[in-house]
C-alpha cells in the first residue's frame, strides 16, 4: 500500500511497510536476506573497520587458507543472495577448516566476531573459533580463551542465518587466529561475510 502525500506542487509516494517486512531473532543471531540485489550493493562490500581479509569470498578464497590445500570458494551462494558473489563450502565427504591469521591493532579493545553460515541439513555443527595470540603471525598464545560463533544446541536452522559474539581483546595481543570448521558427511555448509570488527557488522 502506498500514501500519496502532496506538498506545494511536489508529490511523495511512500511505501507503507507491512508486518511482513520486519523480522526478529534471538539475541547475538540476526537474519539474513537472501535477495537483495536490488535494494543495496551487489556484491555488499565489507566496511573498512572490518580486520578479516576478503570476509565476504566475492570472488575468491584469497587471504584464506584450508588444511588440505583445496579451493572451497562457491560462485552464486551468497548471504545477500548477490549472483556476482559466493561463498566457501559445498557439499563434502569429508570435513574443511578454512582459516585466517588477522593482525589487530595495537591497544587491544572490544571487538564483535561474526559469520553468516546456510546449513542445508539442521543437524549440521559448523562454527568458526577466534583465537588470540601475542605475535602478529599466530604463532604465541594471548589467552586460553577461544571465541565461537555458530548456532548451540537447538538453534539448529537451516538457511542463511548471522551469529556474532563480543570479544574483549587485550592490550598485549597482536593477531587473532580464525579457523572455521565446516562439517562433512554429505551436509550441505557454507560460510560467508565473516568479520572482526568494533561494531557488530560485516
Amino acid at each position: 500500500m502506498k500514501r500519496h502525500l502532496t506538498f506545494a506542487a511536489i508529490t511523495l509516494t511512500i511505501p507503507l511497510l507491512g508486518a511482513a517486512a520486519c523480522s526478529s531473532a534471538p539475541a547475538g543471531e540476526r537474519s539474513v536476506g537472501t535477495s537483495v540485489e536490488a535494494a543495496t550493493a551487489c556484491p555488499v562490500p565489507q566496511s573498512k573497520g572490518n580486520l578479516v581479509t576478503n570476509g565476504g569470498f566475492n570472488t575468491s578464497m584469497t587471504g584464506w587458507l584450508n588444511a588440505d590445500g583445496e579451493d572451497l570458494w562457491v560462485k552464486n551462494v551468497d548471504a545477500n543472495g548477490c549472483s556476482k558473489s559466493g561463498s566457501v563450502g559445498e557439499s563434502f565427504s569429508t570435513n574443511y577448516s578454512p582459516a585466517q591469521c588477522v593482525k589487530l591493532p595495537s591497544g587491544g579493545g572490544n571487538y564483535y566476531f561474526g559469520a553468516s553460515f546456510n546449513y542445508k541439513d539442521a543437524d549440521n555443527g559448523s562454527y568458526c573459533m577466534l583465537t588470540l595470540f601475542t605475535d602478529t603471525k599466530c604463532v604465541d598464545w594471548a589467552t586460553d580463551d577461544n571465541y565461537t560463533v555458530g548456532p548451540e544446541g537447538n538453534d539448529m536452522k537451516t538457511g542463511w542465518r548471522s551469529y556474532s559474539v563480543q570479544v574483549p581483546i587485550p592490550s598485549n595481543a597482536n593477531s587473532a587466529n580464525i579457523q572455521c570448521f565446516l562439517e562433512g558427511e554429505n551436509y550441505y555448509t557454507y560460510l560467508d561475510k565473516v568479520y572482526v570488527n568494533k561494531t557488530n557488522s560485516f
